[in-house]
C-alpha cells in the first residue's frame, strides 16, 4: 500500500464474469477483475463492508490511504477502469479527517493520482432481481466541479452517475443515494464502481448496500 500526499493540508501528523444480464430500472443513469465471493454483512446486505471501513487508513494521523491496481482494500479489489492504461488504477480510502463521510468513519475516492475502480462479488441466484444503493458525493479538492463514473454487473456497464461538487465543502459534502435493480444469470455477480473523471479529485461513495428485491423475472 504506498502514499501520496493529499491535495490539501493534512489534518494531523504526516501522512465477469461470462454472463449477460438483464436491466430492469435504472435511478440516475443509463444501462450501458473480480474478486472471490464475500459473505454478506448486516448493514450492507450481500455485500461485505460496503462503508469501506476495512482497513483503518494508516498510518495513525493520516487522512487518506492509496490502493493500486491489484490490491485488496478490504474485500473490494481494486482495478483500472476501462478505457484507462493498464494497470494504472489508483483509489484514496478517506477518513473523517479529510471528508465528511456517509456514514460511519470512512469512504471512498475513486481517484488516487489518477481515476480507478473497485470490485467485489456475492452470490446470487440466476434469475433473481436485486437492488444496488449507494451514497455519492465528490472531491471537493479541485476540478473538475462534475465527477463522474460507472457501475458495472458482471462488466457490463449498467448506470453512469455524476455528482456537481459546486458549493460542497468537506464538512458538507451533499451526499445523494443512488440505485439501480438488475437480474442475475447465473450463482454469482461481481460489482464494479469506476471513475471516469481525470487526474486525482474523483467521485467519492459510500454506503454500498446490495438486497434482494421483490420483483424477479419469470
Amino acid at each position: 500500500m504506498t502514499l501520496h500526499p493529499r491535495r490539501t493540508a493534512v489534518l494531523g501528523a504526516a501522512l465477469a464474469a461470462a454472463f449477460a444480464l438483464q436491466p430492469i430500472a435504472h435511478a440516475d443513469g443509463a444501462p450501458g477483475q473480480q474478486a472471490s465471493p464475500v459473505a454478506p454483512d448486516v448493514r450492507h446486505g450481500l455485500v461485505k463492508d460496503g462503508g469501506f471501513e476495512t482497513p483503518v487508513v494508516a498510518p495513525p494521523g493520516a487522512d487518506h490511504q492509496t490502493f493500486t491496481d491489484g490490491q485488496n482494500l478490504g474485500p473490494w479489489l481494486v482495478s483500472t477502469p476501462v478505457g484507462q492504461t493498464p494497470g494504472s488504477g489508483e483509489v484514496d480510502l478517506t477518513n473523517n479527517l479529510d471528508f465528511q463521510p456517509y456514514e460511519g468513519k470512512q469512504s471512498l475516492d475513486l481517484n488516487g493520482l489518477a481515476p480507478g475502480a473497485v470490485s467485489q462479488t456475492f452470490e446470487t441466484t440466476r434469475n433473481t432481481a436485486y437492488t444496488v444503493t449507494y451514497a455519492l458525493a465528490g472531491n471537493v479538492d479541485g476540478p473538475p466541479a462534475i465527477k463522474t463514473g460507472d457501475v458495472r454487473i458482471d462488466g457490463q456497464l449498467f448506470q453512469k452517475f455524476s455528482f456537481d461538487t459546486t458549493g460542497k465543502t468537506k464538512t458538507n459534502m451533499g451526499w445523494v443515494k443512488h440505485a439501480l435493480t438488475f437480474v442475475a444469470t447465473g450463482p454469482s455477480t461481481t460489482l464494479t464502481f469506476e471513475s471516469t473523471t481525470p487526474a486525482d479529485f474523483g467521485p467519492v461513495i459510500d454506503d454500498v448496500n446490495v438486497t434482494r428485491s421483490p420483483r424477479e423475472e419469470h
